[in-house]
Formats: C-alpha cells, sequence, structure tokens
C-alpha cells in the first residue's frame, strides 16, 4: 500500500468499534441508546471534507454527518467519470451522533468524478480526483520566536486552505508527519495540484501555507512555511497566585496612624496602668466593685504598677509593646505574601475572578480583605500575561491580624492577642504587685493572686476588643500585574509566570504606592 495513502489505523479501530455497537444495539434483549430518526426535523447530511485526490487503486475512508444528530441511512452513489472506483457499501447508517463512515476505492486510472449522499429532500457531493502523478515534500519550518519547538508535526491536505482565524494552528490535514530531529518528510504526497501544507509545535506554535509541489525539481519538493506564535489561550485558566507587597517606608508611613488609633483606643487615651485597673474594675463582679476601688485607692495600686511596668516588662510600658507587635506585624520584615488563585472562565472575554485567600499566612476573612475580586486577564506583548483589579480590606482588622500573627510567633503557647499581652506582661506578677501592696493574701475583698491575674487577663480582653472595633469605612488597593510565562501547556495555556505588580492604596486617609514580586503556577494534579 502507498505510503502516501491516508488510511489510519484509528480510524479503522472506529470503524470496528462502530460495528460493534451497532451489532450489540440490534441484538435481541439489548436496549439500544441511538435515537431515532425523526423525520419532522428536516435533517441535513454533509461530507466531513468538500474534496480529495487519491492515487490511482488507494482505498479511503470518508466521514459524513447528519444534522440534527440522529441515527439514520443515507444513502451513496457515484456521479461521473467513476471508471472502476466503488464504494465499500451503497448505505450508511449513522449512530446516534449523526457520525458514520464508508471507504472508497480510487479508480486505477486518472479521473475526476463525485461522491452523492443523500437523505431525503438533503443531498451532499464530494470532488475525487484521481492523480497518477505524485511527489516527495520536504517541509521547512521558520520560527524566529522563544518558545521551545522540540519537535514538528507537518500535515497535507488537497485542496485546502488555510485558516485566517486559527492562530496560527490550524486544523491538521489528513496526511501527517513528525520529525524531533530535522525536517519533516513526506515520501508520496500528489504532485502538481492545490496542496494545505501545516506545521506546528504541540499547538503553541504554528504555519499554513496554500501551495503546489511539483514532481520537476527539488525545489518543487521543499515547502517554506512561516511558523507563529498562537495566542495564549487564557481561558479556563487557574492559577495558584502569589504577590508579595513591598512593606517599605510608603507602606509603613502610611499605616503609623492607624496603629496609633489602635494604641490610643487600647489605653482610652490614659496612662497603662490607669488603662488596665480601669479595665479590671469594669471585669470585677458588681459587689466587689467598692472594694476594688478602696484597695487602689489606698494602696496606690497606679503609682506601684506604673512603677512595676518597667520591670515587669522591660520596655518600659504596655502601649509601648503593643505598638511593637503592630509596627513589626505591618512591616512584615519588609515584605507580606498574598496568596489566592486566579481562575477565568472558558471564553478568552479578559476577564477572571481573583480569589484571596491568606495575607501575611492570615485568613483573608480574618483581615477583612476582600475574598474575590473580578479582574481583568489578557495578554500582553509576547508572552506576558497581564490582571488587575481592585481590593478592599478594613485597615484595623488588618493591622490587627498582622500584629496579632506576630505576638502569637513570639508567644507560641497563646492563641490570641491579648493571651499573649497577657502572658508578655505577666498578668501573674500583676497579681503580685497588687496583692503584695496590701500586706495580705488578698488584693480587695477576697481576691486573691490568682483572681487578680483572671481579672487582668479579662480586662486585656476588653481593652483589645475596644481596640480593633472601628467605624472606618473600608480601604481600597488598585493593583496591576505583569508576568512573563514560564511554563505552557501543549495547547498555548500559561501553566506559570513570573513577575510584578505595582499599585497604590488609602490608608488613613494617606495614599501609598505598593509594589511586590507576581508569581503565579497551576495546583499540582494529586495522583491517586
Amino acid at each position: 500500500m502507498s505510503r502516501w495513502s491516508p488510511i489510519l489505523t484509528v480510524l479503522a479501530l472506529s470503524s470496528v468499534t462502530q460495528a460493534c455497537s451497532s451489532a450489540d444495539a440490534a441484538a435481541p434483549g439489548h436496549e439500544s441508546d441511538v435515537r431515532p430518526f425523526d423525520p419532522s426535523e428536516a435533517p441535513t447530511v454533509a461530507f466531513t471534507e468538500s474534496s480529495i485526490t487519491l492515487l490511482p487503486g488507494v482505498s479511503h475512508s470518508f466521514g459524513l454527518r447528519v444534522s440534527p444528530a440522529a441515527s439514520a441511512q443515507v444513502h451513496l452513489s457515484l456521479v461521473g467519470d467513476s471508471a472502476d472506483a466503488f464504494l465499500d457499501t451503497g448505505v450508511v447508517t449513522t449512530d446516534g451522533t449523526g457520525a458514520g463512515t464508508f471507504t472508497l476505492t480510487a479508480a486505477s486510472n486518472a479521473t475526476t468524478f463525485r461522491v452523492k449522499a443523500t437523505l431525503g429532500p438533503s443531498s451532499a457531493e464530494l470532488t475525487v480526483a484521481v492523480s497518477d502523478s505524485s511527489t516527495s515534500l520536504t517541509v521547512w519550518p521558520v520560527y524566529y520566536g522563544l518558545r521551545k519547538a522540540s519537535s514538528w508535526v507537518a500535515t497535507v491536505a488537497v485542496d485546502g486552505k488555510c485558516n485566517a482565524q486559527s492562530g496560527g494552528v490550524d486544523t491538521d490535514g489528513p496526511f501527517v508527519t513528525e520529525a524531533s530531529i530535522g525536517l519533516p518528510q513526506f515520501a508520496e504526497v500528489p504532485a502538481d495540484v492545490p496542496l494545505k501544507v501545516t506545521v506546528r509545535s504541540g499547538h503553541f506554535v504554528g504555519g499554513c501555507i496554500e501551495t503546489r509541489a511539483s514532481a520537476g525539481h527539488l525545489l518543487g519538493r521543499l515547502v517554506f512555511v512561516a511558523a507563529n506564535d498562537r495566542p495564549l489561550q487564557l481561558g479556563s485558566a487557574n492559577l495558584a497566585v502569589k504577590l508579595g507587597l513591598d512593606t517599605g517606608d510608603g507602606w509603613a508611613n502610611a499605616w503609623s496612624d492607624v496603629v496609633d488609633g489602635i494604641v490610643d483606643r487600647f489605653v482610652a487615651k490614659k496612662s497603662d496602668s490607669a488603662a488596665l485597673l480601669d479595665a479590671m474594675y469594669a471585669a470585677c463582679h458588681p459587689t466587689a466593685a467598692p472594694s476594688f476601688v478602696s484597695a487602689r485607692s489606698k494602696a496606690a495600686w497606679d503609682l506601684r504598677l506604673s512603677s512595676a511596668f518597667d520591670s515587669i516588662l522591660g520596655v518600659g510600658n504596655l502601649t509601648r509593646k503593643l505598638r511593637s507587635f503592630l509596627t513589626t506585624g505591618v512591616g512584615a520584615n519588609g515584605e507580606i505574601t498574598i496568596e489566592g488563585s486566579l481562575v477565568s472562565g472558558r471564553s478568552t472575554d479578559g476577564k477572571a475572578t481573583l480569589s484571596l485567600s491568606t495575607i501575611g499566612g492570615i485568613a483573608a476573612a480574618k483581615a477583612s480583605l476582600s475574598p474575590s475580586i473580578e479582574a481583568t486577564w489578557t495578554q500582553g506583548a509576547g508572552d506576558r500575561v497581564l490582571f488587575g483589579g481592585s481590593a478592599s480590606f478594613h485597615e484595623v482588622s488588618l493591622a490587627a491580624a498582622l500584629g496579632e500573627a506576630v505576638a502569637l510567633e513570639e508567644v507560641p503557647s497563646t492563641k490570641t492577642f491579648p493571651a499573649a499581652l497577657a502572658k508578655t506582661l505577666s498578668c501573674s506578677d500583676v497579681a503580685k504587685v497588687l496583692v503584695g501592696s496590701t500586706g495580705s493574701e488578698v488584693a480587695y475583698g477576697s481576691c486573691g493572686e490568682f483572681c487578680v491575674a483572671s481579672l487582668c487577663e479579662a480586662a486585656l480582653e476588653s481593652m483589645w476588643t475596644r481596640a480593633t472595633t472601628s467605624s472606618a469605612k473600608a480601604s481600597t488597593m488598585e493593583l496591576s500585574a505583569n508576568g512573563t510565562v514560564t511554563s505552557l501547556s501543549d495547547s498555548a495555556a500559561p501553566l506559570a509566570f513570573n513577575g510584578t505588580w505595582v499599585g497604590t492604596t488609602t490608608v488613613a486617609g494617606r495614599q501609598a504606592r505598593v509594589s511586590g514580586k507576581a508569581s503565579g503556577a497551576t495546583e499540582p494534579t494529586s495522583v491517586p
């Protein structure tokens, strides 16, 4: 059999499978899943190819389709000077999808004729040319892009037309060859007839040309095909995204007023000792409140506690430690990492959803960071992806969450910011100071050291709640990212990118420019 003949094993297997399926469906006791033909739907029939050129005596499989999809009987006939050409069947029964196949054996001499398919009032024709002239063909892909084209697939279709809307990777012809080293070559193709020649590497680089192959001389058997990058396929993207937020002077300075506000509310603009004792008074049982007030005055608790803070905290006062946690949190040692995912629909409409899951390792919800952003998602020059959008956040909640992360890292045995402060301050030491000031085993009433320590912890809880309660409106962060694609799928979909992002944000009325690194990658698929 000629190597030019496009008989493919997969088509043969498909025909066998369809034959077996038809036999099973017709067997007694088997319920068919083929939808019966409904004449009221006015079906039409069409060939999957419009024309083809064959060598003499070559057999070739063809496809046809009924629309709307249904099982139907399509009648075949040869029209014109078909000579000794013949069909393997005169009737094709399509499957439930409306598809059917048949085989034609070409005439033994050069001629041109048509295959006609008829289904009720609908008909279609396929032009067949039999040519006794053939030649070899070498395809030379001309590619100057930067994508890694490690191998090339070349295809040939007789009388085919290049599709200008294909984005560079055209539909494969029936005759296919591949080369990972050297140039793709065909041993035989029809000579001196119109040909569509395509080349591609995967489905991310490709080209097409309409030409003729001449049997007369060497240059007539060498075809140069310009190959270009297929545009990035941005539909159905699903990338894990990381944005590194550079916490330089602009960012840190913008947060100074927010930190000041949290600290001021924490102590209600009083001294540390007065604020803590006031909160402890508010937390004690109403029946014990008078005793608390009396002991506080007689034993000079405010003065004693203020003096003790230097030795207990080693930093001068409580608010200084609180400010240290918050300032370190929003500064995050130079960078805060925002993580999330970028997901786009199947259509390439330039839109995607950027879902933010964490900031600085903290859940977005806890930091009041908008969990979902309507983002732009487009291709830049070359293999670059661009995306951007607007994220909202509550500045007090974000600062508190970032500060808490620092506090819990410093005091890992605790689970909340107030608990970390209680441990750092050591409410146990506060209790010793207050109980020791009375010269007895209780600080007031019947409240001893354990009771006072518990009261101190409750006071810090209420002070933190007051500090982090704010009626301020949500702030926004406008961001725009630009990344170079570092990994592509076979179909030119981005699998990974690296780049940068820039943006602006407004915190406590101060506008600041922000920027950092940006990266994205497909989530690894788990193997069961």
